[in-house]
């Protein structure tokens, strides 16, 4: 029978899923190695082993450690559908949890750890108060694109910008908050398929965007996953996007703070410093552990790799 070890957190409500021990023996080594193999058939299948019912669900992001021969640790982030390049959340999750303690994780010496991902190394440290800073991937604004004949509800041009993940940015006339859920969803399913009709394949995740409901906030944000969920917390890969566009629009100074809201209404706070003609994002939040499990796989379970996708 397969044992699958995992610690499961939560930032600002949405989850990681740490792989403790059970990873299989492909061979591979790096954060680049795992993910090209995670990217395969066989690669998703075991994703979805590990995070979809009936042993977790399509929202969670899982991680796992790895070895790096240019940081502390590789890490590899994946979610329902494969490989993640990066994920914010899931980064402070995975530094509370090398906090936090358990015997099958090397014990987070000091208050910072760099950590190799498949898009480049993040530097995280850990406060006294618990909240997780961590410098993220160099970010950038690409391009715009101009959606408003097809989107009534967006009437600025659509931003395409790199925060470790891919992004279309739209500032939609649409209520972000959990009762429109649904139509938040089907309609970032359309502004994603828009923008790859217009060549922008690599976007897979859609930020719609809005004024803060708090005003001690700086904006809200309802974020499309590629897997089509919905991010519960504000996205570190998608703050430090917004963030990428605001420095190129000169609308936030190096090292002022922006209060992301999420749907929820939970909070990352970001910063950044200018990289060459990218930017250094920083973001900060807090995670919980929430359970430390072990995953079993029975002989002749018809569901040992997850649901179907429906």
């Amino acid at each position: 029978m397969r044992q699958v070890h995992v610690l499961d957190s939560h930032t600002a409500g949405e989850s990681t899923r740490l792989v403790l021990s059970g990873l299989p023996d492909w061979g591979c080594r790096t954060p680049k190695e795992w993910c090209d193999r995670l990217s395969t058939p066989e690669g998703v299948r075991w994703c979805r082993s590990v995070l979809a019912e009936p042993r977790g669900n399509e929202a969670i992001v899982g991680a796992f450690l790895c070895d790096s021969t240019t940081a502390d640790y590789g890490v590899v982030y994946f979610n329902n559908v494969g490989p993640l390049r990066m994920c914010g959340h899931a980064t402070i999750g995975v530094v509370h949890c090398l906090a936090h303690g358990d015997p099958l994780l090397p014990r987070l010496a000091g208050i910072s750890v760099s950590l190799e991902t498949q898009v480049g190394v993040v530097v995280a440290e850990r406060g006294p108060d618990g909240t997780v800073s961590f410098e993220n991937v160099a970010s950038y604004r690409k391009t715009a694109l101009d959606l408003s004949d097809t989107f009534s509800e967006i009437t600025k041009p659509v931003e395409i910008a790199f925060g470790g993940n891919w992004f279309a940015l739209a500032e939609a006339s649409l209520r972000l908050d959990p009762a429109s859920i649904p139509t938040l969803l089907a309609f970032s399913v359309r502004v994603r398929e828009a923008v790859h009709a217009l060549g922008e394949t690599q976007v897979d995740h859609v930020e719609l965007t809005c004024k803060a409901h708090n005003p001690a906030n700086s904006g809200r944000n309802f974020v499309l996953c590629p897997g089509l969920e919905w991010d519960r917390s504000p996205c570190g890969t998608g703050t430090s996007a917004k963030v990428a566009c605001l420095a190129h629009h000169g609308l936030l100074a190096e090292g002022e703070t922006w209060r992301q809201e999420g749907v929820l209404g939970t909070v990352f706070e970001a910063s950044y410093r200018r990289d060459g003609e990218a930017i250094i994002p920083r973001i900060s939040g807090q995670a919980w552990v929430t359970a430390r499990s072990e995953l079993r796989f029975e002989e002749g379970d018809l569901f040992a790799g997850g649901l179907p996708p429906i």
